[in-house]
């Protein structure tokens, strides 16, 4: 992401490097009008009112182990999926993500170890972006972003946007602000907001 930030001028500048977020989180301060969450809720929830989010918040960690929530959390996952899938139809897409290895907590689930492992791979012969031109490849990397088994960072190009997934949701950059409108209109068509 770092070669795409320098063709748009943008020096992060020395402890934002180290850890994936953290340009995204640099950008947030420096650039607050160009920075997005694509999410449930329309507002942030304030910090007073964190016990009554996390009551709400789904993380899929949790809702595996109960059916109802689960079935919740599937149904927004898939929200996520559509919305990806739309962006990706109107760009180039380009996936730069840490693959997390697989530990207790964060368990890849069997049906997909095979997929998480070719991915890795090809991860590491690409070194760096990796273009997307695989629906099913997208969905899989959508569903390790939400489920916060891998740190997933993703590059429109046409629509100038970056994207990371961040527990639960997504934090967007607009380089160019032209393209938020038709992206507002691509996150309601799935009932989610782009706040």
């Amino acid at each position: 992401m770092y070669n795409i930030l320098k063709k748009w001028d943008i020096a992060i500048p020395e402890g934002y490097e180290s850890w994936y977020e953290s340009w995204m989180e640099y950008l947030a301060k420096s650039c607050p009008d160009k920075v997005f969450a694509i999410d449930e809720l329309p507002f942030s929830v304030p910090m007073e009112n964190n016990d009554k989010y996390t009551q709400v918040e789904l993380i899929f960690q949790e809702a595996k182990r109960k059916k109802q929530l689960l079935k919740k959390f599937i149904s927004t996952e898939n929200k996520y999926i559509n919305i990806f899938t739309k962006l990706w139809l109107y760009n180039k897409f380009y996936v730069g993500a840490y693959l997390c290895e697989d530990d207790s907590y964060y368990r890849i689930e069997r049906k997909y170890r095979k997929d998480y492992k070719k991915l890795q791979e090809k991860i590491k012969q690409q070194s760096g972006l990796v273009e997307v031109t695989d629906k099913l490849e997208l969905e899989y990397l959508v569903r390790l972003g939400t489920r916060d088994i891998a740190e997933a960072s993703f590059y429109c190009a046409e629509y100038e946007l970056l994207i990371v997934s961040s527990w639960g949701f997504f934090l967007v950059y607009f380089n160019d602000l032209s393209h938020f409108d038709k992206v507002k209109d691509i996150v309601a068509s799935e009932g989610l907001f782009l706040r």
